[in-house]
C-alpha cells in the first residue's frame, strides 16, 4: 500500500470507526480520504510526491463558481475548498452514489450512502489489486530524441509488469480497473478450501486426501475455458471427495463440465469471455430466463442448466468482473422476503445474491468470493444440512431465501469492509 493511502487507514470507515453523525458531509474526513486516493495515482503515475501539494489546486480555485450555488450546503464548500474533485452527491442527505452515465436517472430511494463509505470501498479496492493507478509510460505512446535521426515513436509496455494491468479507453487517467485481482483469487481458492474442509469434518472423513485442482488441463481444454480467472481456480482448486458444493449443485467434473451451453462457439476476441456454468444443477431453465447483461450467444441454446454461472465478461469494458457470478434456479422467488444487496426483490430466476443498484461500482455480478462465503456461513452455521454426499436437500433448498427466518443467509452485504 503507498504512503498516501497508509496515511488515512484510521480515516476508513470500518465497524469500529463508522461514519460520524455530524450536521451535513463529514467535510474534512472526506476530503483527506479523497485526497490520499488523488496523491496515490499522482505518485504511481511517476509524478513527484513533493509536486503534489504545489501543482495541485482545490476544487473551488478551479471552479469558482460553485461559491455562488446557493444549493450546495455550508459543509459541501468546504469539502471542495479542501479536495479536487468529488462523486455526484445528494444535498438533502449529504449522502452519495456512484453514478458513471450521464443518461443515469438519480432517484431518491437509492441505496445512497455516507461520501467517506465510498471513498473507503474505493481504497480497498486498491488495496485489493482491483483498481490500479499505472504509470504514465504504461500502454502510451511518446517521441524520443535521437541525435541522429531527430524524434522518433516509442511505445511503453502494453502492460504494468507489477500488476498486469493495461490501460483502457474506458477508464480517466492513469486508472484502470483489471477483470480479477490476484487477492480475491487467493481468497477465494483459500474460502474453497475451508469449504471443503468444514464439509469433510460433518461428514467425518479423515486425512488431507484431496488432490490439487478440480478439472485437469485436458478437460478445461475441451472446454474452451480460457486463461484467466476461471481457468486459475479451476486448476488449483483442491478436489473434494463428495459431489455437492451446494444445495442442488455439483462439484464439477470431466464427465459433465465440459458441456458448456455458451462455449459452443469461438470467442470473437480473447477479451470476450462467455458464461461459464460452474457448480451443475440437474434441471434447466429457459435461456429467456437469463439476463446476461450484454452477452448474445452466437448460437442460441434452447434451455440452459440451472446452477452457478461465472458471468459473461468483456475485460475492455468499463467495469470488467471475470470473477463475478450468477446463480440460475429452476423457479422464482415472490414471497417478498429474497432481496438483493440494495433490499430490493430477488425475484427472478437469477436475481439471488446480487447487488441491484450498486451504490460503489458500476453495476457488476456478484464475486464468485462472496457466493462461496455465503456457502461457508451457511454449512458452517448448519443452516445446510451436509450427508455423505455433501451439501444435502436439493435444489430446493433455494426458497429458503424467500422465508422471513431464511433471507439473511442469502443476501450479500454491499460496503466497507464487505463487497463492492
Amino acid at each position: 500500500m503507498s504512503q498516501a493511502l497508509k496515511s488515512v487507514s484510521h480515516l476508513m470507515v470500518t465497524p469500529g470507526n463508522p461514519p460520524r453523525d455530524v450536521d451535513g458531509l463529514d467535510h474534512e474526513r472526506c476530503a483527506a480520504l479523497h485526497n490520499a486516493i488523488f496523491k496515490h495515482g499522482w505518485t504511481a503515475s511517476g509524478r513527484a510526491a513533493e509536486d503534489f501539494i504545489p501543482q495541485s489546486r482545490p476544487h473551488v480555485e478551479l471552479y469558482p463558481q460553485v461559491l455562488q450555488d446557493d444549493r450546495l450546503q455550508p459543509s459541501t464548500l468546504a469539502f471542495l475548498r479542501l479536495a479536487r474533485a468529488l462523486p455526484m452527491a445528494h444535498e438533502n442527505t449529504n449522502r452519495a452514489i456512484m453514478m458513471f452515465d450521464i443518461t443515469d436517472d438519480l432517484e431518491l430511494d437509492y441505496p445512497w450512502q455516507k461520501l467517506e463509505s465510498i471513498l473507503t470501498v474505493w481504497i480497498e479496492m486498491m488495496q485489493r489489486g482491483k483498481i490500479v493507478a499505472l504509470h504514465i509510460s504504461i500502454g502510451t505512446g511518446s517521441y524520443e530524441w535521437d541525435a541522429a535521426g531527430g524524434f522518433h515513436p516509442t511505445e511503453g509496455p502494453p502492460r504494468d509488469p507489477a500488476t498486469g494491468a493495461r490501460r483502457l479507453n474506458t477508464a480517466q487517467r492513469p486508472w484502470t480497473i483489471l477483470p480479477y485481482s490476484r487477492k480475491d483469487l487467493q481468497d477465494s481458492l483459500e474460502l474453497w478450501r475451508k469449504i471443503v474442509g468444514t464439509i469433510n469434518s460433518k461428514i467425518g472423513f479423515n486425512g488431507p486426501s484431496e488432490v490439487r485442482g478440480l478439472l485437469d488441463t485436458g478437460c478445461l481444454d475441451r472446454a474452451r475455458i480460457p486463461v484467466g480467472s476461471a481457468r486459475e481456480f479451476l486448476s488449483q482448486a483442491v478436489r473434494p471427495r463428495f459431489s455437492r458444493i451446494a444445495p442442488g449443485l455439483s462439484v464439477p467434473n470431466e464427465e459433465h463440465f465440459s458441456i458448456q451451453p455458451y462455449l459452443n462457439g469461438q470467442a470473437e476476441s480473447d477479451d470476450i469471455i462467455p458464461p461459464i456454468l460452474l457448480f451443475r444443477g440437474d434441471t434447466c431453465v429457459s435461456p429467456d430466463d437469463i439476463s446476461w447483461c450484454g452477452f448474445q450467444p452466437k448460437t442460441a441454446a434452447t434451455e440452459c442448466p440451472v446452477g452457478l454461472y461465472l458471468h459473461y465478461c468483456d475485460r475492455l469494458s468499463e467495469w470488467p468482473q471475470e470473477d463475478g457470478c450468477r446463480l440460475v434456479l429452476p423457479f422464482t422467488l415472490e414471497a417478498g422476503w429474497a432481496k438483493q444487496s440494495d433490499y430490493s426483490a430477488a425475484d427472478r430466476h437469477d436475481k439471488l445474491l446480487q447487488s441491484g443498484v450498486n451504490p460503489y461500482a458500476l453495476s457488476h455480478p456478484v464475486q464468485l468470493l462472496a457466493f462461496l462465503e455465503r456457502i461457508y456461513l451457511n454449512v458452517h452455521s448448519g443452516h445446510w444440512d451436509v450427508d455423505e454426499d455433501g451439501v444435502a436437500g436439493g435444489i430446493e433448498v433455494w426458497r429458503k431465501a424467500d422465508t422471513e427466518l431464511g433471507w439473511p443467509y442469502y443476501h450479500v452485504p454491499v460496503g466497507p469492509g464487505q463487497y463492492w
